[in-house]
């Protein structure tokens, strides 16, 4: 089946290859009867009636249970592996009303990084998202404004269950803060463990919620448990981009029952901790397709890949029914392991080797490329993003990142003004640290930062560029999302002036369809940049970024010891002038006439002025003019300089006379004169 994707990639393989959902294993670990204490688990948290009950063992082994009004602000909770090792603290941010995700999201993510499967081996989730550069080794979110998906079965068998769900939980935040996001899908051991069906459940979790809770290990993922309330709030099926996730598989019978997707998610959620007996009472009429043993409901069902008779697997024809319904190209699914692999998995090389190194390179068939070459469409956004990639890269700058949480202490690096509007920040409730506390509204510090590293470590000539978000916030305190703002940053010391960056810019401009004039105002008023070498970009009227010299002081402030450079160019600005629909002129038909003009110019006169006279006098048959030469010397008066122009003269329709030439240039010369100009002699 040419379009069913079953992604494991190195976690999920690894973990099914020795476990099948079918399978009857009992619990692993000892038997409860013989535990005298309890092994390492939680936190667990409970919250009713406006109290937030935190239950833990910690690493010696002791049960702590305390409790809070309400959600302290700033809390943070210390998870460790079941061998008392401290993984990482989660800053809870939210214990109530979690919403639902959308359960369609037409966003596109440049990558998507899917796992399923994980039954408690947090060991193997970390090592996966580290190989995957999803996280780093403080088990941060790294992975940007990209895509991660935990397609179902976090639950069983092994003993490090809630360190997954509180790592799950940790870089949903840190991910959304970056324009990135976390999507959680429910599988069939979570179905399980809220019904109470505990037959793979690792012992340590029956001992704690027997002799700790007096209850099932089940019904303490009720309602009162923050953690299972975040789960309930997790879809069954979801759409994102072109891609339908679902933990086991949608089957035929699902396609002829009238249900649809939200409602799906909505019955799963409200009968998911129920028993078997209770849901077939409340909800008579789906219980049995969700949850029975018929194996046909997007939780349990194998036949996307399975082939045998027991399995009704679905054919070619409906799987392309499936796709055209939901309007998508692939469908994700985990639970059951696929032993036909036939696909290409575009994922990390480390990880592609992994897999096929568990699966067996002597079982991988050798076979000719099949099928046709096929292009993505990237949203607009992206397409202008690819742009400005390549027109950095072509003009010998390299790719940076830096991070979106910043110091206060930066606004004073950059000879910010106290009451500037860049000062109007969002500050983190929970920071690592007074270095990461706020959201930054400039992409600047991270620039001049990293031009500041590569000079201190003698690199002569740098060129960087960032695409990155800054966060300004609609109202303080924070009533709203804030405004995220994709910002095209370049920085550059060495080779290369204010012209050169200047021309970079141009050219970016002009190759996503800006066709018209870019004028600059030289009265940007931009603190952080020399004064009398800076510019406010100008598009039809509409500001759409700032280039110049980086101030003395500032860089003093960041130990450059010489000329600095930057532009910022704001993507969403320049958006509704991009375009790339080119319409093709024609070769002029009739010759061109070009004449030269030497200008003796006060100083104070710009370049922008001059050619705004240009044209405003040079009517239809001015079909262009450039700047050649730029002088100030001995031969020039004091307080002025020369400058020189290539005009070019064309008509559509005709070859031009001198009469019409010359009526031109004379226009033009009493608007120059205007400006206190005159031809060099």
């Amino acid at each position: 089946m040419k379009k069913i994707y079953s992604i494991y990639f190195l976690l999920g393989l690894f973990i099914t290859a020795f476990y099948s959902c079918g399978e009857d294993l009992t619990p692993v670990g000892p038997d409860i009867a013989e535990i005298t204490h309890f092994r390492n688990d939680g936190p667990y948290l409970f919250y009713e009636n406006g109290k937030l009950k935190i239950l833990e063992v910690t690493k010696e082994n002791t049960l702590n249970i305390r409790e809070e009004s309400g959600l302290p602000a700033g809390l943070k909770l210390d998870v460790y592996s079941d061998d008392n090792q401290l993984l990482f603290q989660v800053p809870i941010n939210k214990i109530e009303n979690f919403e639902r995700p959308a359960w369609e999201d037409r966003t596109e993510y440049a990558k998507t990084f899917a796992v399923s499967d994980l039954h408690g081996r947090f060991d193997l989730f970390a090592a996966i998202l580290k190989t995957g550069e999803v996280i780093n080794d403080k088990y941060e979110w790294i992975y940007g404004s990209n895509h991660l998906v935990i397609d179902g079965d976090i639950f069983d068998r092994g003993a490090d269950v809630l360190p997954i769900l509180w790592l799950i939980y940790k870089l949903e935040f840190e991910a959304k803060a970056v324009g990135g996001r976390v999507t959680t899908i429910l599988g069939d051991h979570e179905e399980m463990i809220m019904r109470d069906n505990l037959k793979y459940t690792y012992a340590k979790y029956n001992t704690l919620s027997q002799r700790a809770m007096n209850m099932t290990y089940g019904k303490m993922w009720g309602l009162t448990n923050v953690m299972g309330n975040w789960l309930r709030s997790k879809n069954t099926i979801q759409i994102v981009g072109e891609n339908l996730y679902v933990h086991a598989g949608l089957s035929k019978v699902f396609m002829e029952r009238e249900e649809t997707i939200p409602e799906i998610n909505e019955l799963v959620s409200k009968s998911i901790y129920l028993s078997k007996e209770e849901r077939k009472k409340q909800y008579p009429d789906i219980a049995d397709f969700l949850y029975s043993d018929s194996y046909n409901g997007p939780l349990w069902y194998r036949g996307m890949v399975k082939t045998g008779s027991e399995y009704s697997p679905i054919k070619e024809a409906d799987v392309d029914k499936l796709l055209a319904q939901y309007d998508v190209k692939r469908i994700i699914i985990g639970h059951t392991e696929n032993s036909r692999v036939k696909y290409t998995v575009h994922c990390n090389a480390d990880v592609a080797e992994e897999v096929a190194r568990f699966y067996g390179y002597d079982k991988i068939p050798m076979t000719l490329p099949t099928g046709e070459a096929t292009t993505g469409k990237l949203p607009f956004k992206l397409r202008i993003q690819e742009v400005a990639r390549d027109i950095a890269e072509y003009c010998g700058f390299s790719e940076g990142m830096s991070y979106s949480f910043e110091s206060p202490k930066v606004f004073d690096k950059l000879c910010i003004p106290e009451d500037s509007e860049l000062r109007k920040v969002i500050t983190i409730s929970n920071p690592l640290g007074e270095d990461y506390s706020i959201m930054r509204t400039s992409t600047l510090n991270g620039m001049l930062a990293s031009l500041s590293t590569n000079y201190n470590r003698r690199n002569k000539d740098v060129r960087l560029y960032e695409l990155g978000n800054i966060y300004l916030p609609k109202s303080l305190p924070v009533t709203e999302l804030p405004d995220e703002r994709t910002m095209f940053t370049l920085g550059m010391y060495g080779k290369g002036d204010f012209f050169d960056m200047k021309g970079v810019c141009e050219e970016f401009f002009e190759k996503i369809g800006m066709k018209k004039k870019v004028t600059y105002d030289p009265n940007s008023g931009k603190p952080f940049l020399h004064p009398g070498r800076q510019a406010n970009m100008i598009y039809e009227g509409k500001v759409v970024g700032y280039l110049g010299e980086v101030h003395p002081a500032v860089a003093d402030n960041y130990s450059i010891g010489e000329k600095a450079y930057i532009a910022v160019i704001d993507i969403l600005d320049v958006l509704e002038f991009a375009g790339f629909n080119h319409k093709y002129t024609g070769i002029a038909k009739y010759p061109a006439v070009t004449r030269d003009l030497s200008l003796v110019v006060p100083h104070a006169v710009l370049a922008g002025q001059i050619e705004e006279i240009f044209d405003q006098r040079g009517g239809n048959i001015l079909e262009s003019y450039q700047l050649f030469d730029i002088y100030e010397g001995a031969q020039i008066e004091k307080g002025f300089k020369s400058m020189a122009y290539s005009l070019v003269f064309r008509a559509h329709d005709k070859t031009l006379g001198e009469n019409e030439i010359s009526a031109a240039m004379k226009k033009i010369m009493n608007g120059l004169n205007g400006l206190g100009i005159e031809l060099r002699s």
